[in-house]
């Protein structure tokens, strides 16, 4: 089940990590850089939606689904977000895939 996003709520990047705070841990207490990066790129998502006039739920749905590159340019389109395009911004590395998965099972948990 796809958790909620109060979009009207999204203002400000702080807002967008408090949005993404709701979402449950996608591993264990143990895996803290899971989660952070998760959580950062999650975030970035929800707010370079919203400050480009595209936040609501299909349109995340939409940006879930894009090439892994394609998430990379949304995080890195504003300077919060530059934390979460560190940790996805090597396409082709396995940790890049795995912490996509996670944002995505986090997302839809």
């Amino acid at each position: 089940m796809k958790q909620p996003i109060d979009w009207k709520r999204i203002k400000t990047y702080s807002d967008a990590e408090t949005a993404a705070d709701i979402f449950p841990q996608v591993t264990g207490p143990d895996d803290y850089f899971w989660n952070v990066a998760a959580q950062a790129v999650l975030a970035s998502v929800i707010f370079a939606l919203e400050s480009t006039g595209r936040g609501n739920d299909a349109e995340m749905d939409k940006a879930l689904t894009l090439p892994v590159e394609d998430i990379a340019r949304l995080c890195e389109s504003f300077p919060e977000g530059g934390r979460a395009y560190m940790y996805i911004s090597d396409a082709s590395s396995k940790i890049t895939g795995l912490i996509i998965a996670f944002v995505v099972q986090a997302y839809y948990a």
